[in-house]
């Protein structure tokens, strides 16, 4: 969805001479689907070198991040649309980046305190903790 999004955005760059204001949001979903496909090709090749790892790793970080920068690009995108049906997706973009942002939070906070997490997890299953 991104990818196509950002595939849409460049050929109304090219295409079209847009408004400025449009433009910076439309680079800014581009550069979201851009880290999204690098990421995902990092990703795939780390766990094809190490196995599958850490749930916090440089490629998880920037899979994680690059659709929050995405949904922030349609926000200003759909912030300078004129028409009135574009803007009632407004909310919609607003609950994207917070979902996305809560995701890269609730991961700093497993990379802080996964042992506090494991505990419980190792004393019900007596196994360990598969999010880290």
């Amino acid at each position: 969805m991104i990818v196509s999004s950002a595939i849409l955005g460049l050929v109304l760059l090219i295409k079209n001479s847009l408004d400025k204001r449009l433009v910076k949001g439309i680079k800014i979903i581009i550069a979201g689907a851009v880290m999204l496909i690098l990421a995902g090709y990092a990703d795939s090749v780390s766990h094809t070198i190490f196995g599958s790892g850490e749930l916090v790793s440089i490629p998880h970080v920037i899979l994680e991040s690059a659709p929050a920068l995405s949904a922030l690009g349609s926000f200003l995108v759909l912030s300078q649309v004129c028409g009135h049906k574009a803007r009632k997706l407004i909310p919609l973009a607003i609950l994207t980046i917070i979902f996305s942002l809560g995701l890269i939070i609730f991961n700093l906070a497993m990379v802080l305190g996964g042992a506090m997490f494991c505990i419980p997890v190792y004393q019900v299953l007596s196994s360990g903790c598969a999010i880290l």
